[in-house]
């Protein structure tokens, strides 16, 4: 049977006798390539579907989205017809925002996720989590992002490079700026993840995202800044048994 393609997510390592599916949204103005070495790492039972947003990377011609609705039917209409197994979401800092609406929207049209993980983000609860970074001018906008260390020097200092690179970030910028969740709480499981040395994310905040879910909840902090899940070592091994967890119901919690 031919799988369906999707020009919303990637998926670098099709796996279809996977147990689960993973649905993962990037970081500010990153594109689908920012999960393609996960690919490396995950479990081989795990089948990863990065999001591909338009304005960027294949998609740079489209017109970016930046209304969180609109973005998230928009994934909700890509991922329903690839949803032929359990599965998961995952959302790193602002994608963690995505992820949360995602999940809600989802369950709304009778397809709720296994698990939901959110990673370097503070609750959704947490009003305007983030300085209005959208809002100014280019220069300042490169040294906010040389202290945040997302993005190379190399790329900041290339003058072409910034016209490719800050716009789907004010767009991504924006979404998490004026964040506010459509519903109180996922009736999914629900793991979160942070770095103590976190510049942007307060790891102490992390544990309210408890109150956003009905079902079970956990979480983890790592000794890493906002990049951690980039980092080879204990995330990278506790996210692989979080995941387990998603088909081995009866594991230890």
């Amino acid at each position: 049977m031919t799988r369906p393609r999707s020009r919303w997510f990637a998926c670098y390592q099709p796996r279809p006798d996977s147990r689960l599916k993973l649905f993962c949204l990037p970081s500010a103005g990153a594109s689908a390539y920012a999960y393609r070495d996960w690919c490396d790492w995950l479990p081989t039972d795990v089948e990863l579907h990065s999001a591909q947003y338009p304005g960027r990377g294949p998609r740079i011609a489209e017109d970016a989205i930046e209304d969180m609705a609109r973005l998230v039917e928009a994934l909700c209409d890509a991922i329903a017809p690839l949803v032929d197994r359990p599965f998961a979401i995952h959302g790193h800092s602002v994608g963690a925002l995505v992820a949360y609406e995602l999940a809600l929207e989802l369950a709304r049209r009778g397809l709720p996720p296994t698990r939901l993980f959110a990673s370097a983000c503070e609750p959704p609860d947490a009003g305007v989590r983030y300085r209005p970074l959208h809002l100014l001018d280019d220069d300042t906008l490169v040294e906010e992002l040389r202290t945040l260390q997302g993005t190379s020097d190399d790329l900041l200092d290339h003058p072409s490079m910034r016209e490719v690179l800050l716009p789907p970030l004010r767009t991504d910028f924006s979404l998490g700026h004026t964040f506010r969740p459509s519903a109180p709480s996922v009736d999914c499981d629900l793991t979160v993840y942070g770095g103590r040395a976190d510049a942007l994310v307060r790891w102490q905040a992390l544990g309210r995202w408890a109150q956003f879910t009905t079902a079970r909840y956990d979480d983890e902090v790592f000794d890493g800044d906002h990049w951690f899940p980039n980092e080879d070592g204990p995330f990278r091994a506790t996210f692989s048994r979080h995941l387990r967890r998603c088909w081995q119901p009866n594991a230890t919690w």
